[in-house]
């Protein structure tokens, strides 16, 4: 799997709170959260289905606490 950023050698793990640092690290690096638009296979095209993923787990009430908080704090309204 390929990493968020340049400088970051993390892949992917599925944990929550991993892959919203993750996230955060890319929206920093990039200036805007990965899309669905993204090349398939591309580190964005992984990032933006881990978004999406994210973003359901919250809409149920089922995203662990610690990577809302950090989502909400680090890009307000993602």
């Amino acid at each position: 799997m390929t990493s968020a950023s340049p400088n970051t050698s993390r892949p992917l793990s599925g944990d929550p709170v991993d892959t919203a640092q993750l996230i955060v690290a890319y929206e920093r690096t990039h200036g805007t959260l990965p899309t669905v638009a993204a090349a398939p296979g591309s580190e964005e095209a992984e990032l933006y289905r881990s978004l999406k993923r994210l973003r359901l787990l919250h809409r149920q009430g089922k995203l662990e606490a610690t990577a809302s908080k950090l989502l909400d704090k680090r890009i307000p309204g993602w």
